[in-house]
């Protein structure tokens, strides 16, 4: 290995380790300080503030997609990936970068999928390239989904 080949693969691990912290830091549950017991007077204005409308805006502003939203999101998403031509490491350092804004918004019962994706295109984006383990595991987590993804309608191509 070259000095150079050996100075990119450095780089490439930061930018995975980097990449992976971040993805690893986003996921950790913060936590909440207690609120204090409402008294009665805070309890009869909130109870009637809060209606049916109020309570449909709140899930729609989490971003939160459905589970055939998150379904069609990884079709498309596996389409990308193989559309990176090999080699090309900025590609899938891309789109590591972009699944990485998308898996907090993604169905519970697709994280995995979409987890796994994301690891792909970082080992992808590095010298060594995808290893068999992890195109494994990405089989494994479409195969897990597939169910909850085939109830909502689609079907995961890969």
């Amino acid at each position: 290995m070259t000095r150079r080949n050996h100075v990119l693969n450095k780089n490439a691990l930061a930018i995975a380790s980097i990449v992976l912290v971040a993805g690893l830091t986003a996921c950790s549950p913060a936590a909440e300080p207690e609120q204090p017991a409402p008294t009665e007077t805070e309890t009869e204005t909130e109870s009637e503030a809060v209606t049916p409308a109020d309570s449909e805006d709140d899930a729609a502003t989490t971003g939160t997609l459905s589970i055939q939203e998150s379904c069609e999101l990884f079709n498309q998403t596996w389409v990308d990936y193989v559309a990176v031509p090999e080699g090309d490491h900025g590609g899938y350092l891309a789109l590591a970068l972009e699944l990485e804004k998308v898996n907090p918004s993604v169905a519970e019962e697709t994280y995995g999928m979409f987890a796994s994706m994301k690891l792909a295109a970082i080992e992808s984006s590095g010298e060594e390239g995808l290893t068999e383990d992890t195109r494994s595991e990405v089989v494994q987590w479409v195969l897990d989904a597939s169910g909850a993804c085939s109830a909502a309608g689609v079907t995961l191509q890969m």
